[in-house]
């Protein structure tokens, strides 16, 4: 089944006629994109499908505290009352071995005090009456409106899902619908008032008055149970409603900048030690400079003296050696000229004194003679003092450089800090609501009090009917076709109750498989799960590892429950051999970015032949929409118009597609 379009006129919000081409492109594309604003029309659409196909048996219609003129005054839009209102929808589907196209029309239109309806169905662009005047019965075959919800849902449904308390009643609905027990649960309870009621013929009066009591007693009980279950669902919706608007709310505070605002007081605390602890810098590099900080300054000119007093050291050493020899020198002299009487050898003596005497070298500066000045404190000064100091100055030079760019981030931060008059009405507003949670669940577990008394009130009178009508049963009365009536529905009850096991057991295998192989996918890991088992008696859902070890659905993330729920309905949706579209209404709910990734790769371009989703601007945002391209056909965008006072459909989306 493909739909290929959706015609809307003055429907609700819509105003004057609304078209929708849903018809893929290609099988590589099954996406049709459709964006709006909440309160524009997004589930609208999914409910104006549903009511089409189903009429009195939509989910759409018993979800609504009206009568089916009511409902049907309700949704004509309010400016055009007395123009009525109409839905149409073009779908293929293969019948009898061949493509067929059907159109399938549902106007309305006051008519004085009353609202009068027509239903069409076409052909291949012909009316066919027979289809028409059997449409209830032709849907069901086609889809049925209970197996219907698991391919039309909102985020609501998967919440169900992901709900522990929730889940197992739900998924035993879909079940029975699924497989089409719903007709023996049915059938059991059609027996059980079959047998009362057989049994209640064969009572004398006394008995009969005594009965009749009892079940007066027992209507009562169950009148004022259902007043009461009435009310507990009423406030269900209303905390689903509170929590949705909640979730919306830590979406406006985290784009307001709430994670700052927390850390306002941190922020202000870290600039005010940052700032101090440079000023404590700046004071140690004062201090170096002050003291001996220009000793890093002349390192050069210190080594270049360290160098030149070294040279002077020596080279005064190798001048008293000098003067020493030249002493020498000059005594041998004197002794020869006073007691040496051979002149040509005093002659030769002298002229080798004299080669032999050595010459004073001049020096520029003999910084070895400047007072205070010693090599031992130059080669100190060289290799521990400036080397100390040099690391001194280098630690508080990069300390401080990292504290000024830490103290600019600090502030850039700072600046995105909301003003408080800004953040606090929506954190104000998000407390009452919790606490409106907090009451709405404090009424419902009052309510569930209430109910559980009220059962104990009915209990013994069950009981006690149930004791008359057996005593009753057994007496031998003329009647005996009663009796005899009374004794095959129990067994039938019994008998029907053993089929409803059996086929439970024969098909809860493949969808077992299905769960496990979609959320096995889903969540990106091949033998995450080992096993699922559904318990057949109050329909737990139970996980195996690959060492047949128990996970307790308890551990799982709130993702990971919610993809759970996601990959229960398309499991659902797989068993149930219905080629149908799905259609899903804010698709992402509550999820986490993290799994909110795994739907848009790995759930919406796989779930089916045709996905219709219906997103606001920031479940579906531009980083989604990019992954999904290639996957999708078309795209809407529903935007309400107040200048017309009404929703209007236009091509695109929130962002280019």
């Amino acid at each position: 089944m493909i739909l290929d379009k959706l015609s809307l006129h003055n429907f609700a919000i819509y105003k004057g006629e609304q078209e929708f081409d849903l018809n893929p492109l290609s099988k590589e594309k099954p996406i049709i994109l459709i964006g709006a604003m909440n309160g524009s029309g997004k589930t609208t659409f999914l409910q104006s499908i549903d009511f089409l196909l189903y009429g009195k048996n939509s989910n759409t219609f018993k979800s609504q505290n009206l009568s089916y003129e009511g409902y049907l005054e309700k949704n004509i839009h309010k400016d055009h009352k007395n123009d009525g209102a109409s839905i149409s929808l073009n779908f293929r589907k293969q019948t009898r071995g061949k493509e067929e196209n059907f159109k399938v029309v549902r106007m309305w239109k006051k008519s004085g005090e009353k609202i009068k309806e027509n239903f069409y169905v076409y052909v291949n662009d012909i009316l066919d009456e027979i289809i028409t005047k059997d449409w209830d019965n032709f849907i069901e075959q086609i889809l049925p409106a209970k197996v219907a919800q698991l391919f039309f849902f909102d985020g609501e449904k998967i919440e169900q899902l992901a709900d522990l308390d929730q889940s197992k009643e739900v998924l035993r609905k879909a079940i029975d619908s699924l497989l089409g027990l719903e007709i023996v649960t049915r059938l059991n309870l059609d027996l059980e008032e079959f047998a009362k009621k057989s049994a209640v013929l064969s009572k004398d009066d006394k008995d009969l008055k005594i009965i009749n009591e009892f079940e007066d007693q027992v209507n009562l009980i169950n009148n004022e149970i259902k007043k009461l279950e009435e009310k507990k669902i009423k406030l269900e919706d209303d905390s689903t409603k509170i929590k949705f608007e909640i979730s919306a709310l830590d979406q406006e505070l985290e784009r307001s900048g709430l994670s700052f605002f927390d850390k306002k007081k941190e922020i202000e605390l870290t600039l005010e030690n940052k700032n101090k602890e440079n000023e404590d810098l700046k004071s140690n590099l004062l201090n170096i400079a002050a003291l001996e900080g220009p000793l890093l300054l002349v390192k050069k000119e210190l080594k270049e003296i360290e160098e030149k007093l070294l040279n002077n050291i020596n080279q005064n050493n190798k001048d008293l050696v000098s003067e020493e020899k030249n002493n020498l020198i000059k005594d041998i002299k004197l002794f020869t000229e006073k007691d040496c009487k051979d002149s040509n050898f005093k002659e030769k003596l002298f002229n080798f004194l004299v080669s032999k005497q050595i010459k004073s070298t001049f020096a520029e500066q003999d910084f070895s003679k400047i007072n205070g000045l010693s090599l031992e404190n130059l080669i100190e000064i060289q290799n521990k003092t400036l080397p100390d100091l040099d690391k001194k100055n280098n630690f508080n030079l990069s300390q401080l450089k990292k504290n000024i760019l830490d103290i600019e981030k600090l502030e850039i931060e700072f600046k995105k800090i909301p003003a408080e008059d800004k953040i606090k009405p929506i954190i104000n507003k998000q407390e009452s609501l919790k606490i409106e949670v907090i009451q709405i669940l404090g009424a419902i577990k009052q309510i569930n009090e209430q109910i559980e008394q009220k059962n104990s009130e009915k209990r013994p009178k069950e009981f006690q009917l149930k004791k008359l009508y057996q005593i009753q049963s057994d007496k031998k009365t003329v009647l005996l076709d009663s009796e005899r009536f009374v004794v095959f529905s129990e067994k039938t009850k019994i008998i029907m109750d053993q089929f409803k096991k059996r086929v439970l057991e024969h098909h809860i295998f493949k969808l077992e498989n299905f769960i496990k192989e979609c959320f096995n996918f889903l969540i990106r890991k091949e033998e995450f799960l080992e096993k699922v088992k559904i318990d057949i008696n109050d329909f737990a859902l139970l996980l195996y590892d690959k060492k047949d070890r128990n996970i307790e659905t308890s551990t799982l993330s709130a993702g990971e429950r919610q993809l759970l729920a996601v990959a229960i309905l398309w499991a659902l949706a797989k068993a149930s051999n219905k080629l149908s579209p799905t259609i899903i209404d804010t698709p992402l709910g509550r999820l986490d970015s993290k799994h909110r990734l795994n739907l848009v790769e790995k759930y919406f371009p796989n779930a089916s032949h045709q996905v219709i989703l219906l997103s606001t601007d920031e479940e579906i945002n531009k980083n989604y929409l990019n992954i999904m391209k290639e996957s999708i056909s078309k795209s809407y965008l529903i935007n309400f118009d107040p200048k017309i006072n009404g929703s209007v459909v236009e091509k695109g989306y929130f962002f280019n597609v």
